[in-house]
């Protein structure tokens, strides 16, 4: 049986349920974003989220779709190193409700899951294509200016995998705030944790950009870490 070492999991912006520092205001009927991972093994992913008729972006019924893509290593029990990567598409619905004292999400759906293994590796259980069910939540509390505390997390069915985070932000002015986060990733084959700081910045209103790095600890490749997300309200 294979054991997953160093897998790229994309989950900290896969799942249809990521929070921005983007300001939201009433008229919003949906966020588009872009985002990436710059490791070892490094991740992309693209996606939308819309507000249903009748409801707004943060309060009431919405739908969002996901792609990315993942690099990632593994090792079989022999010790050879298998290279690998990961495509998934992500369809889920949401339930939104804000407020003044945050906001908070949790949701439901589905992804469609392929891996392509160089050398080919029939033991590796994430091998091939594969559907699973997806739930998962995330939220903003205020805990009185400047302090927000946030969260989110996710656990994928038939691939058994979960990912955590939580950060810890203060505004420093307007528009920017600073933080620290930390993350918990993983399967029964691979465990992941990253501890870091948090850099948020909404330059304009529908505009929102997230910087964060640290170290990302690994059982055999542990690493400094750098992501970057992007989004924008409409």
């Amino acid at each position: 049986m294979t054991s997953l070492r160093c897998r790229a999991s994309v989950l900290m912006t896969v799942v249809l349920f990521t929070g921005f520092a983007t300001q939201v205001h009433g008229a919003d009927r949906g966020v588009a974003f872009l985002a990436g991972t710059a490791a070892r093994t490094p991740s992309y992913t693209a996606g939308v989220v819309v507000a249903l008729p009748g409801a707004l972006l943060g309060n009431g019924l919405a739908v969002g779709a996901v792609v990315s893509r993942s690099e990632y290593t593994s090792s079989t029990g022999t010790g050879a190193t298998v290279t690998g990567r990961s495509n998934s598409v992500t369809m889920s619905a949401r339930f939104q409700s804000s407020g003044t004292w945050g906001y908070a999400n949790v949701g439901a759906g589905g992804a469609y899951h392929h891996t392509r293994l160089r050398p080919d590796d029939p033991s590796n259980p994430n091998r091939g294509s594969r559907g699973t069910a997806v739930v998962g939540g995330d939220g903003v509390l205020n805990l009185g200016q400047p302090w927000q505390l946030g969260a989110q997390g996710d656990y994928r069915f038939s691939i058994d995998e979960y990912y955590s985070q939580a950060d810890l932000t203060r505004a420093v002015w307007r528009t920017v705030r600073l933080g620290i986060e930390g993350v918990a990733q993983g399967d029964p084959t691979y465990k992941r944790r990253q501890y870091g700081a948090v850099v948020s910045y909404s330059p304009a209103p529908p505009w929102g950009l997230r910087l964060s790095g640290g170290e990302r600890v690994e059982k055999t490749q542990s690493g400094a870490y750098g992501a970057l997300s992007i989004s924008y309200v409409f």
